[in-house]
C-alpha cells in the first residue's frame, strides 16, 4: 500500500455506544472498500491505483438503494463520506447527489406537525 493511500474509516457514531442506520451504512461502504482494496492489492504494492479504483467501485456498490427516506439519507451520508476520503470525486459526486435529490422528490412527505395555539 502506498504511503498516500489510507483505508477509509467510518465516522464515530453521533452518540457513543449507539449506531444509527446512517453509521452502519457508511461502515458497510468503508468495509467494502477496505476488503476490495486489500484483496486487489495483495502483495503487489505497485498496483495501488488499480486497487483504489476497484475499491472505490466496491464502496459505491455497497451504498443503500434509493428506495426510502431513510435509505436516501444514508446514501447521501455515504456519498459525503466518500467525497471526504476521495473514493468519489468530481462529476461522479454531483451525479450521485443529484440522483438522491431526484429520489427524495419521489418520497411521500409526511404532513408537518401542527403547532398548538396557546
Amino acid at each position: 500500500m502506498s504511503a498516500e493511500t489510507q483505508i477509509p474509516t467510518p465516522p464515530a457514531p453521533a452518540t457513543p455506544g449507539e449506531s444509527s442506520s446512517t453509521d452502519l451504512a457508511v461502515a458497510r461502504c468503508c468495509k467494502a472498500w477496505e476488503v476490495t482494496y486489500k484483496a486487489r492489492l495483495g502483495d503487489d504494492a505497485d498496483d495501488d491505483i488499480s486497487a483504489q479504483i476497484e475499491a472505490d467501485e466496491a464502496y459505491r456498490k455497497a451504498m443503500p438503494l434509493l428506495s426510502s427516506f431513510d435509505n436516501i439519507r444514508d446514501f447521501i451520508a455515504c456519498v459525503a463520506h466518500a467525497i471526504t476520503i476521495g473514493a468519489i470525486v468530481g462529476e461522479q459526486a454531483s451525479r450521485l447527489l443529484y440522483a438522491a435529490q431526484v429520489a427524495l422528490s419521489g418520497v411521500p412527505r409526511q404532513p408537518a406537525a401542527r403547532k398548538s395555539s396557546v
